[in-house]
Formats: structure tokens, sequence, C-alpha cells
């Protein structure tokens, strides 16, 4: 995950919540190619900023909200603490696992 990346998707998500949708927009509005744009997908979903709802759109979190939103704690991603609670997010995420841990240990 790239370090703009997830403010970049907050914003773009609050604009227009189907924006990961359209990938011809996305490109456009967030001026990165279609891979990256469906890697910026998987990272919003994963590290729990935005979850997919219903007809094809996004909802950003309280998660998100709180970190990213007009009074959140920390929107551009400049303090440590937030980026270890993304982390922690990202590891801790139940379902669906990002990672396989009954299987390695």
């Amino acid at each position: 995950c790239r370090y703009a990346w997830l403010p970049k998707a907050y914003r773009a998500i609050e604009a227009d919540p189907s924006i990961f949708f359209n990938e011809d927009a996305a490109m456009v509005e967030l001026g990165i190619g279609k891979n990256m744009v469906r890697a910026l997908r998987f990272w919003v979903d994963a590290m729990g900023v935005a979850r997919p709802a219903a007809e094809r759109t996004h909802a950003i979190t309280d998660l998100g909200h709180t970190i990213f939103g007009q009074s959140g704690c920390d929107p551009f991603l400049e303090e440590n603490k937030t980026l270890w609670l993304l982390h922690w997010t990202l590891s801790s995420a139940a379902a669906p696992a990002l990672f396989a841990w009954n299987y390695l240990l």
C-alpha cells in the first residue's frame, strides 16, 4: 500500500461511493493505473477504511471517518500511531482473513 493512497481513496469514496467500481473513472480521478486502482480497492477493504456496500458502492467505516474525516485524527497519515492502528486492523481482521495464521503456526 503506497503511503498517500488511503487518504486519496477516502476522499474519492466520500465524493463518489461507486468510484472503485468504474475503473476508467477511478484512473482519471485518482491519477493511477488500472492495476493500481484494483490494488487500492483491496487495501481500502483490507485496512478497514471502507467496506463494499449495496449496488456496487463503498461505505466508509467509522475507522475511516475517525482517521481521515474532516475533523479526523490524522487525515494525512503523519502520526506513527495511526500507521500502527492501520497495521493492527489489517492483521487482526477475522473475516475474510488476510493471512493464514492457522496454516503457518
